[in-house]
């Protein structure tokens, strides 16, 4: 299994010195498999998909959120980007 995590999530996934192809060529469509039915909305349109937990685009969200909201250490709130 190869496991690729960037703007989606994409797993390969070789079998006998085969590539897992499946029907429609999404045998490895690892990154659209609910990990939590109550989680943050996917790209794909569904809920809680791992993609929508752990892409780049996912971690630099929860980020930019997180720092939107937090103090830095003088007391100031931090500048939020994108402006």
């Amino acid at each position: 299994m190869f496991l690729s995590v960037s703007d989606g999530l994409g797993v390969g996934v070789v079998t006998n010195g085969q590539l897992l192809r499946g029907q429609h060529n999404a045998g490895g469509e690892f990154g659209h498999i609910p990990l939590a039915l109550e989680g943050p909305r996917c790209a794909c349109g569904a809920q809680g998909c791992w993609e929508a937990h752990v892409s780049n685009l996912a971690t630099v969200s929860r980020y930019l959120a997180a720092s939107s909201t937090s103090s830095a250490p003088d007391g100031h709130s931090r500048a939020r980007w994108p402006p």
